[in-house]
């Protein structure tokens, strides 16, 4: 048995006992069933493999040996270790030391100090016995005492086979059995056949072993090899060797062998055990029920990855914690009542995760039994079944759900021939029962209008699949109405179909609902015609049977001249009246002829399908004399007309967004030709299209690839120099035009609505930068940013939101910002944009206007939109030098202080211009002599120095 690593008190030993006592009844018995309790001639025991190696069973007849009860050995550790001879004590903890992990058996022959001072050999063997995971759980030994101090003796009490082997491997002792096997004369056999009866593959093992014992006469040395069975098979055998050179009795090494075929056989067995319950998908879990817990003590992967527990935290626990706030606890009752009465359990419990997520549980118990009938353990198989019962809740949900819904339920045979036809199918269809069954259901719903869709469904049913759709049927009064119908084939016991069921429900009101929505998306509510989606579609159908018939297809693209003054002058009422009679005529022209479409605002198109240059500008003329006669409306008498752009299709423009924008660049030529006339699209001699296209397909390109950017110029005080705003421009570098003029492109952005987007991304990245620069310089940053609002941007009806979103981004208040609107902006747009205006105000938002002088308003007009700021246009400082000019600029700036508006002057280019926006009063002042436009790295160091050329800072006249 060896000797345990120091001594332990009897507390340690009963602290220990509980999970030493579930070792051992774990463990199977294979050394303490081998032998009979009652024999004197042996002493059982078992050691708990843990930290405390604790002693908890040695058998009684260790009393009669060494004088000693059992539990006077469990209780002190130290006890069986004092029995051992003193010459013998190292080399037995040697031994036992040499023991390495995974070795499962131990072997030595030692003497013992008996009662009353004998001293009697023994042989002590031990197995490792594992759980199911191949944990070690504890030794079971049997030490086994022999009353003659011969090894012979000893061999033959042994029930292991026994054999003396030289150093050279040459068997001098065969026990019986072996000596059968090696060939019943040892004599005969030579060195070479000395070990004829192991295995071949094993015998250079063997050979190692002995080399091993004769190195180390300390080690105990044990291997698995096959020997002979006797009969031409081979069996399995622990070999453990000792070397006894040093015992006159013996001189030689010791091999015991034992047979452990079916040990082996065993290990097998239960190792694929082990590996099935590992690798079933079915959580399994074994609750031992000797203990008053009823605690686990094993679960397989499945149950950890089923709960969401790892082993450890749940073995020793009842499986109560699996339970939750929703478990029914009627089923929890009768599971225990169950167990109780060592019933098998089959029930379905909601239990819960580790994480707190229910889920739904198959349970399966099953009572263990011991050879005596004794209930021991319970095993539970457990199936996650919560999609099953999701599917199960949800197929009950939908059930109750057809019950309730009104939805006709019809049944055929393969004929079609009725055979059941539920109440709903008669208040949708009209027909009684009575009527319908027995009839065929194509002859009573179906016409000959669906005789083709007919066939399809029944060739699709025959083939053994389902068809889902809408289908138009007919009622007993003749009225038609539109159904969804799902069918599906039925089959019988013998795989065939024999039923055809369907589900339908009346669509009718939804159909015409829906046709209603249809109308509405493609059609224009005010005019009644196809709008800019429905015409864009027609025109892709057109165009594609235009290339497959070689055939150029038309477009008319129409633009009302100075509708924007007949909707601003006499109001939106009268501006929609104008649009439905301008509507009026074009039909009354053109509808024969091909598609009409109002494409939006004043803006119509006309498809002809086939066309000609000739027949479009005959088209054109007709439109052009329809338009254009007289026409009172609210009292006045107008005279309008159109501008038309004509388009004929070709390979270069055969896509819907190619023909539109060569619609689009004609009228543009027709407006500059001057209006009320048509231009037919010229693709090889109009360098404007062209230019016009290829800038704003660069332009598209350069928003996508981050080209623009921003530079800012200060607007300086004129009184002491320091910079109270910096103005936000717009700069685009093209990668191969370099550096692209905004008077270029910004007309480009405005017609084709790329402004607003730029206009959006502007002021965002103005403010970003101006809160970095209020962040990083304090009261040296600009009070405010300028940004440049176009025509189009003031039109948004989302500007305002766009601007407040904004400066939330960059964290700012809303005087922070300021909008510059040029005057001729300002006046064309004044009656449209006035709510937005209005808003701004509202939200803080302030206003100045730029280039004022340039255009023909007046500083009283501006009082009505609330203007801060008045910027001269830079045409006052090209001719500052001029004493007239001079006198103009003094009065204007008079006047704007007189409104309560500040005055900048724009254009400060030469020290003149400067001099006399100082004697003029102007409060600011922006231009290259001052400051030119830079980038933000560069404006934050020009900034973090102002004031600068404060030189000229000299008296200048007061106001007045």
């Amino acid at each position: 048995m060896g000797e345990p690593n120091g001594p332990k008190d009897a507390a340690d030993a009963t602290e220990n006992g509980r999970s030493a006592d579930q070792a051992v009844r774990l463990a199977p018995r294979p050394v303490v069933d081998a032998i009979p309790a009652t024999a004197r001639s042996v002493i059982l025991y078992s050691i708990l493999v843990d930290q405390s190696e604790a002693l908890v069973y040695i058998s009684p007849t260790v009393e009669e040996l060494l004088g000693h009860p059992p539990e006077a050995f469990m209780a002190e550790r130290g006890l069986w270790g004092r029995h051992i001879h003193p010459d013998d004590r190292d080399r037995v903890r040697a031994e036992m030391n040499r023991t390495a992990p995974g070795v499962d058996r131990y072997a030595s022959a030692y003497r013992l100090l008996a009662r009353g001072g004998d001293v009697v050999d023994v042989y002590d063997t031990a197995v490792l016995v594992r759980d199911l995971h191949g944990h070690p759980l504890c030794w079971q030994g049997v030490v086994t005492v022999s009353a003659d101090t011969r090894f012979q003796r000893l061999a033959s009490d042994s029930g292991d086979l026994v054999s003396v082997m030289s150093t050279t491997g040459l068997p001098t002792y065969l026990c019986p059995d072996l000596e059968h096997l090696a060939g019943s004369d040892r004599a005969e056999h030579g060195q070479d056949d000395g070990l004829a009866f192991v295995h071949p593959a094993d015998r250079t093992h063997l050979r190692a072993l002995l080399h091993a014992l004769e190195l180390d006469p300390e080690s105990v040395v044990t291997l698995e090899l096959r020997i002979s069975d006797g009969d031409g098979g081979w069996r399995w055998m622990e070999a453990t060797g000792t070397n006894r050179l040093h015992d006159p009795d013996i001189d030689g090494l010791v091999v015991i062998w034992r047979d452990i075929s079916e040990r082996r056989a065993n290990a097998a067995a239960l190792d694929l055990l082990n590996r099935a319950v590992a690798v079933t998908s079915n959580g399994i879990a074994i609750v031992d029920m000797n203990d008053p817990v009823q605690s686990l003590i094993e679960v397989n992967p499945a149950f950890e990855r089923m709960t969401g527990y790892v082993r450890a935290e749940v073995l020793g626990r009842n499986c109560r914690f699996l339970q939750g706030p929703e478990t029914n606890p009627e089923s929890v009752s009768a599971i225990r009542a169950a167990i109780a009465a060592g019933r098998e359990v089959h029930t379905s419990l909601l239990n819960y995760r580790k994480d707190g997520t229910p889920f739904w549980n198959e349970l399966r118990l099953a009572p263990v039994l011991d050879p005596q009938g004794g209930l021991t353990h319970y095993v539970g198989i457990l199936n996650d079944i919560t999609d099953q019962r999701l599917a199960e809740e949800e197929l009950r949900v939908h059930g109750e759900l057809l019950e309730q819904a009104t939805v006709a339920v019809i049944a055929t045979d393969t004929r079609g021939r009725i055979t059941h036809w539920n109440r709903h199918a008669e208040r949708i269809y009209g027909w009684h029962e009575s009527e319908a069954v027995g009839q065929s259901i194509y002859g009573l719903i179906a016409g000959p209008m669906n005789l083709r869709q007919d066939r399809a469904i029944l060739r699709r049913l025959r083939a053994g699949q389902a068809w889902e759709g809408e289908y138009t049927c007919r009622r007993k009064d003749g009225t038609s109405l539109d159904v969804h119908v799902a069918i599906s084939p039925v089959l019988g016991a013998e795989g065939r179909i024999d039923r055809i069921v369907s589900v339908s429900h009346d669509i009718t009101v939804r159909k015409s609902f829906e046709a209603g929505l249809h109308y509405q998306a493609t059609h224009d509510q005010l005019t009644g015609l196809p709008n800019h989606l429905h015409f864009s579609q027609h025109l892709e159908r057109a165009l594609h049977q235009a290339v497959r018939n070689r055939q150029s297809i038309g477009l008319l693209y129409l633009d009302l001249d100075r509708f924007k003054l007949i909707n601003d002058g006499l109001g939106h009422a009268a501006g929609d009246a104008f649009l439905v009679e301008m509507s009026r005529r074009l039909i009354s022209v053109a509808r024969e002829l091909g598609l009409v479409a109002r494409l939006g605002g004043d803006e119509f198109a006309v498809l002809l399908d086939t066309a000609s240059a000739d027949t479009a500008r005959a088209v054109a003329d007709r439109v052009l004399a329809a338009i254009s006669g007289r026409l009172v409306l609210e009292g006045r008498e107008l005279y309008p007309s159109v501008s038309i752009g004509l388009v004929l299709s070709s390979p270069d423009h055969a896509r819907p967004h190619e023909v539109l924008r060569a619609g689009d660049v004609a009228l543009y030529q027709a407006k500059r030709a001057g209006r009320g006339t048509y231009v037919l699209f010229d693709p090889v001699a109009s360098d404007l299209t062209s230019g016009w296209l290829s800038l704003e397909a660069d332009l598209r390109g350069g928003i996508e690839r981050q080209e623009l950017s921003l530079a800012y110029q200060p607007i300086i005080s004129l009184t002491d120099g320091r910079v109270g705003a910096v103005e936000a421009l717009l700069r685009w570098q093209h990668p191969e035009r370099g550096p692209v003029p905004t008077t270029e492109f910004v007309p480009v952005a405005e017609e084709t609505g790329l402004i607003t987007v730029i206009t959006e991304w502007a002021l965002k990245e103005a403010c970003l930068q101006l809160a970095t620069w209020r962040r990083d310089l304090g009261e040296m940053a600009p009070s405010s940013v300028n940004v440049n609002l176009s025509t189009r941007a003031l039109r948004d009806p989302a500007l305002v939101d766009r601007i407040m979103a904004s400066l939330d981004v960059a964290d700012l208040p809303p005087e922070c910002l300021r909008l510059e609107i040029t005057e001729q902006v300002l006046l064309e747009e004044l009656r449209a944009a006035a709510p937005t205006l209005r808003r701004l105000r509202d939200e803080g938002i302030r206003l100045a206007v730029d280039d004022f002088g340039a255009g023909a308003s007046s500083l009283a007009s501006l009082w009505t939109v609330d203007v801060e700021v008045l910027k001269l246009d830079r045409s006052f400082a090209a001719f500052l030098s001029q004493e007239d000019n001079q006198v103009v600029i003094g009065a204007v700036t008079t006047m704007a202080h007189a409104l309560g508006l500040e005055v900048t002057a724009e254009g400060i280019e030469r020290p003149e211009h400067l001099r006399v926006a100082r004697a003029a009063g102007c409060d600011w002042g922006q231009g290259y002599l001052l400051a030119r436009p830079m980038p933000a790295g560069e404006m934050t160091g020009v900034l973090a120095t102002a004031p600068w050329n404060t030189h000229w800072l000299a008296p200048r006249r007061r106001r007045r």
